[in-house]
């Protein structure tokens, strides 16, 4: 079984673990992608796992609008299956000059 990766306008990669996507009984992320403002580049194979039903040129030139939709969709209603890789040099330039971690990278014994 492939999983399906792509690379999106950002630099970034999506990928969607098809293991995952078996024990899905909603397939929450293609519906969100099919709503309308959003890329609309997933579907359904003849599996019934979702696809890309764009060329991933298309995907990689902003097909993919990177709102992240399906991404959530997939951890609340879905078997979180859907990985976010995106580029954020800035942000991790951010992070390194920051005088204090953020929360979220502390250890319990630090709070």
């Amino acid at each position: 079984m492939n999983d399906v990766k792509f690379n999106v306008f950002s630099g970034g990669t999506v990928t969607i673990d098809h293991a995952r996507c078996m024990k899905c009984a909603t397939k929450v992320c293609v519906e969100v992608c099919q709503t309308v403002g959003n890329g609309f580049i997933l579907g359904l194979n003849e599996d019934g796992l979702p696809h890309l039903i764009v060329d991933e040129q298309q995907v990689a030139r902003g097909a993919c609008v990177e709102d992240m939709g399906c991404l959530l969709a997939c951890q609340i209603k879905g078997e979180n299956a859907i990985i976010f890789d995106l580029y954020m040099p800035e942000y991790e330039q951010a992070l390194k000059e920051l005088e204090e971690k953020p929360v979220y990278m502390r250890s319990l014994r630090e709070n």
